[in-house]
């Protein structure tokens, strides 16, 4: 830092360590190893560990270290045309031949290589140079710069013949305007897509290749790697239309669940997305979603129905691992209409809450390195830090195989209740049926019995009255 001596507050000097340097840089700045200072001096000159290099003179307009190693760049003005600034490259102290136009610069993650974004006044267009090597030149070049995680892919966009398109490394693809950029955590995998609403082309790029099923588009900024890159998958719509299609996996359209999403996501903390949650080593999917017949809604993993619910389910999270998974699921309370919400580790429940609040403020619910998940609830009149240590008995694979044979073993018995409501129906009916057609069999004989009567009676009464007049 720098402050003022006790015998002239206006002298400035350096301190370094507790010490005072022998020289007066300014605005000290180390390299990301912090083994190299640069600070600044008068007449525009920048001194590195106290010693001014070859750019001494240039007005330096920007100074840039890459995320790691010791490794420095300097933009240097060396001239103006059409009363634009000529920049040029110095990296590490040297003059980098053929930069003049650079505009800024961008490092990879491991500090090996670097793109220069450049200007060229004469012809108002742009370039990049990469790794030393330059562009064609262009109409516009964005200011940003995306590298994959392993270095080997940079990722910019240009506007060329009044087209837009995406470059990777050297490549290049038309677009139509970048909705979204996804990079797996590690390795070199990328997607993005592009969308055009009016005229209803769409795409979606993963690793140089368009995976977007023909007739849909893009769901929102959804393109998500499993952390390991091993799997991707995106929310997709209809063409033209708003409402969500499915679900890409790994290339393969599949909407045999409709998505609802996970609860907790507002304005004030927007979730990017709440249609699935990957494991860190891809072998696992997780949704709330529910069959298209508006049945069987509840938390799936792979496809597999873990945790029925109509209710809200938040804060799906996989340990690093993993292996081991928690939510935050509403449930009707017992003793008042309001719901509450019940934590859940693999499957079982572990802590009742009595509000939602705490879930709403970043921090209150973390996954820590060793899998322990740590969160603030209140419970009852209390507020209370949890630690839910992951069991050595149960995991991920267990669950569903638990949850299934649950879900199955439920199956079985509304099955097996509904056979024998069946059955009691079916024997009520034919009792009933039979109880009927008694009924009707002791009607039909008392009306024989009494129109036999009635014809006896009638006969009796015929022959009495014959015998009557028989006699007279």
């Amino acid at each position: 830092y720098n402050a003022g001596t006790l015998a002239d507050p206006q002298k400035k000097v350096l301190i370094v360590d507790g010490k005072v340097a022998s020289y007066p840089g300014y605005t000290p700045q180390w390299t990301a190893d912090s083994k190299v200072l640069i600070t600044s001096a008068t007449g525009n000159t920048v001194l590195i560990d106290g010693k001014p290099g070859p750019y001494a003179g240039g007005q330096v307009m920007k100074i840039v270290t890459p995320p790691v190693g010791s490794r420095y760049a300097l933009i240097v003005r060396k001239r103006t045309v059409n009363y634009q600034s000529i920049n040029s490259l110095y990296l590490d102290g040297k003059e980098v031949p053929g930069t003049d136009g650079a505009l800024d610069i961008s490092f990879s993650p491991d500090g090996k290589r670097w793109a220069l974004r450049c200007s060229n006044p004469e012809a108002k267009s742009f370039f990049v140079i990469l790794d030393g090597k330059k562009s064609p030149e262009y109409q516009s070049v964005a200011e940003k710069f995306s590298w994959s995680p392993d270095s080997s892919k940079v990722i910019y966009q240009i506007g060329s013949s009044g087209r837009l398109f995406v470059v990777v490394n050297n490549e290049e693809f038309p677009v139509n305007g970048v909705s979204s950029l996804a990079f797996a955590k590690v390795g070199a995998r990328y997607g993005f897509s592009s969308t055009d609403g009016t005229n209803r082309q769409h795409l979606t790029m993963v690793d140089g290749k368009n995976v977007l099923p023909a007739g849909n588009s893009p769901y929102a900024n959804t393109l998500e790697f499993s952390a390991d890159g091993s799997r991707y998958a995106m929310a997709v719509g209809v063409s033209g239309r708003s409402e969500l299609a499915g679900l890409l996996i790994d290339g393969v359209f599949t909407n045999e669940l409709y998505n609802t999403g996970f609860s907790g996501s507002n304005w004030l903390s927007p979730t990017r997305n709440p249609y699935f949650h990957w494991s860190s080593h891809g072998k696992y999917l997780v949704r709330v979603a529910r069959q298209p017949n508006n049945t069987g809604a509840g938390v799936y993993i792979n496809d597999k129905l873990v945790h029925p619910t109509t209710l809200g389910v938040a804060h799906v999270t996989f340990s690093p691992d993993g292996n081991h998974f928690y939510w935050m699921g509403a449930e009707k309370a017992p003793d008042r209409p309001q719901r509450h919400w019940v934590v859940y580790a693999d499957g079982h429940p572990v802590v009742e809450m009595s509000d939602y609040t705490f879930s709403n403020i970043d921090g209150s619910w973390q996954m820590g390195r060793d899998g322990v998940l740590t969160f603030i609830a209140a419970v009852g009149n209390s507020v209370k830090r949890f630690r839910v240590t992951p069991s050595a008995d149960l995991n991920v694979d267990k669950m569903v195989v638990l949850a299934q044979e649950k879900i199955a073993k439920a199956e079985a018995a509304a099955l097996a209740a509904k056979k024998k409501a069946e059955d009691d129906a079916a024997a009520a009916a034919a009792k009933k049926k039979a109880d009927d057609a008694a009924a009707a069999a002791k009607r039909k004989a008392d009306a024989e019995a009494a129109a036999a009567a009635k014809a006896q009676a009638r006969a009796d009464a015929a022959a009495a009255k014959a015998a009557v007049k028989q006699k007279k």
